[in-house]
């Protein structure tokens, strides 16, 4: 008689066991679905995205800044997410998010659903957004995220990219040994933004933002001519455009 209660017991003390196991492990595919090492969904997390790792390939970075830095991101929705640390890859073109409430974690959130971000860095301010480029020349991805350098009626804008060369370089692995690897290299691409929404490829060069300009609004150089633009820099530019604006009134 004591046996079969012995019995009973262990019985019920092992489906008991086998049922909290089964509960968690529902619990887990509630809120983790699809867990499965690198494309685990974050779904409690403030921003959509999987969860990546970082791999070290090649020479050189593929980051726009290369340390992680805060930053804000504006989700399609309206929903804003700001103090979160961010860092932008220019080769795979995608928004990193490192999450320090687990254990930092670092998260590439959904570019589709992000409408532009901002990173914030000692002196100034960098703000990204996403931009439609189907009709342009040398995108894989019909949606990338561009710096938007000077905005108005006439916008510039910068791809970031990072191309990886044929080049030769070194690398340091996690245990501190040295190895040939390609590099990768930055190459930034810059774009003026009309205001029907057309996007044109310009060099930093004086011909080639006169031809763009005139192509879309006719008449225009002649306002600036007078007014010393310059073009060999980022800076420069961004100048000249912000002058074209306030010519036109716009």
């Amino acid at each position: 008689m004591r046996k079969d209660k012995k019995m009973v017991e262990r019985i019920r003390k092992t489906s008991r066991g086998q049922g909290l196991a089964i509960l968690a492990l529902l619990l887990f595919i509630v809120f983790f679905p699809g867990a499965s090492g690198a494309s685990a969904q974050i779904a409690s997390a403030p921003l959509p995205g999987k969860v990546t790792y970082p791999v070290i390939q090649h020479a050189g970075s593929p980051y726009f800044l290369e340390d992680w830095t805060r930053g804000e991101v504006l989700l399609n929705n309206g929903r804003r997410a700001s103090g979160v640390l961010l860092r932008y890859d220019g080769h795979a073109d995608r928004l990193l998010w490192r999450v320090e409430s687990e254990a930092n974690k670092q998260v590439e959130i959904d570019k589709y659903l992000v409408k532009g971000f901002m990173l914030s860095a000692p002196d100034t301010s960098y703000h990204f957004s996403l931009f439609d480029v189907s009709s342009l020349f040398g995108f894989v991805d019909k949606r990338v995220f561009m710096q938007v350098l000077q905005q108005g009626s006439v916008s510039l804008l910068a791809f970031r990219g990072v191309r990886l060369t044929s080049r030769l370089g070194y690398l340091t692995d996690h245990q501190g040994r040295a190895r040939q690897a390609l590099t990768l290299v930055s190459e930034p691409k810059y774009y003026l933004q009309f205001p029907d929404g057309t996007i044109k490829r310009i060099n930093l060069r004086r011909r080639s933002f006169i031809q763009a300009i005139e192509e879309q609004l006719p008449g225009s150089w002649e306002l600036l001519r007078g007014q010393n633009p310059r073009f060999r820099t980022e800076a420069q530019m961004a100048h000249t455009v912000y002058m074209l604006n306030n010519l036109s009134g716009k």
